[in-house]
């Protein structure tokens, strides 16, 4: 069976309102998928896991040519130096869960199958920090996990270039 090509200008390449010249909908031919970014305030933190569900976000999508079709979502890949893990469901639910050790944001990207039609899209997240408010008192040290300070276990050490 020949792979089928996905004519759609607009898979995946905006959020809400296409770029300049594309149109919105997709016609008879394709489907489009539109990103999908976390709002900060929704962020895990590194305790957490994290979890949304693709199919809130279907009046944002293009999905018209699926007709009756069954939809399929699955994840492609995802930020491994981010991203302990990441699980898309057939019913497209993504779950999640970020390294203690990641900064910034991290993507995933999904896909979604409809009859013959298929798009790919990403999933963007980042994880808060609870530590960038916290201040501990000396001899404490700010836990990561949910930003509390604990006694620090290990003494600081001072080393010194010696010639």
């Amino acid at each position: 069976m020949a792979a089928i090509q996905n004519p759609c200008l607009c898979g995946g390449t905006y959020i809400v309102d296409p770029p300049p010249g594309v149109t919105a909908g997709c016609g008879d031919d394709c489907i489009c998928l539109c990103d999908v970014i976390v709002a900060t305030e929704d962020w895990p933190n590194v305790t957490q896991e994290g979890s949304i569900n693709l199919d809130t976000y279907l009046d944002l999508h293009d999905l018209s040519t699926c007709g009756s079709n069954t939809k399929y979502w699955r994840l492609v890949g995802f930020d491994s130096t981010f991203f302990e893990y990441v699980n898309v469901s057939l019913q497209g639910i993504i779950t999640w869960k970020v390294r203690v050790t990641s900064r910034g944001v991290g993507q995933a990207v999904f896909r979604m199958d409809c009859g013959q039609f298929a798009a790919t899209a990403t999933f963007t997240t980042g994880r808060l920090n609870p530590c960038d408010t916290t201040v501990c008192p000396t001899g404490f040290v700010c836990d990561p996990s949910d930003g509390d300070c604990i006694a620090q276990t290990s003494p600081n050490i001072t080393t010194t270039e010696q010639c």
